[in-house]
C-alpha cells in the first residue's frame, strides 16, 4: 500500500478498520522500533481502537501479559516489533500490517507467515512510502514475485486526517511524559 511518509499512520488507521473491524478478527502491526511500537499502540488507543505493544523493553511478565491477552482475544490487535516475528506460538492472525518495511527481505517472509500458522490464511499488507521502494524491491527478489498493489478509498482516508494527526501528537505527548523511548 503506497503513501507519503507524511500520512503513513493515517494509512495505518484505514487499513486497521478495514482489514480488523470486528473484534474477533486478530491481526499484528510490525514496526521497525520500541518507539514506534509504543507510539502506534498509543495512538490507537486513543483513537479508541484496543491495541497492546510488545517489545523486548518490556519487562517479561508485561510481555507475557501482553501475548496472553492477545491470544484470548481481549485485544485482537497487537503492535511488535521483530520480537513477535518468530518463536512465539501466535495461532489465528487473519492480518499482518507492516507499518514499516523490514530492512531484511527474510524478516519479511517471517512477518507475513504470521498469517499462514496451521494451514491458515490471511492478508499481509505493507505500508510503502517513497523511501521504502528499494527495500520492497529487494523482498520481491528474495520471494520471486511483484506484490500486489492495495486498492484503497482515498475518501475515507481524507476523512481520517484530523482526528489520526490530533492522536499522534497526544500520543507523542504521553510517552514524553512517560519518560518517553
Amino acid at each position: 500500500c503506497f503513501m507519503p511518509e507524511k500520512i503513513k499512520d493515517v494509512y495505518l488507521v484505514y487499513l486497521v478498520r478495514s482489514l480488523l473491524p470486528k473484534s474477533t478478527s486478530r491481526g499484528i502491526i510490525f514496526t521497525s522500533t520500541i518507539k514506534k511500537c509504543e507510539m502506534v499502540a498509543q495512538m490507537l488507543k486513543i483513537l479508541h481502537i484496543p491495541a497492546l505493544a510488545l517489545h523486548a523493553v518490556q519487562k517479561q511478565r508485561d510481555r507475557r501479559s501482553a501475548l496472553s491477552m492477545f491470544k484470548s482475544g481481549v485485544v485482537n490487535i497487537l503492535v511488535a516489533t521483530d520480537i513477535a516475528s518468530r518463536g512465539l506460538d501466535i495461532p489465528a492472525v487473519e492480518v499482518v500490517l507492516n507499518y514499516d518495511v523490514p530492512k531484511d527481505p527474510r524478516q519479511y517472509i517471517h512477518r507475513v507467515g504470521r498469517t499462514a500458522r496451521f494451514q491458515a490464511s490471511g492478508k499481509a499488507v505493507t505500508l510503502v512510502t517513497q523511501y521504502d521502494v528499494k527495500m520492497v524491491s529487494d523482498i520481491e527478489t528474495v520471494i520471486g514475485r511483484r506484490l500486489e498493489n492495495f486498492e484503497t478509498d482515498e475518501e475515507r482516508i481524507t476523512a481520517l486526517i484530523g482526528d489520526v494527526f490530533a492522536a499522534r501528537k497526544l500520543a507523542k505527548i504521553q510517552m514524553n511524559g512517560a519518560g518517553g523511548f
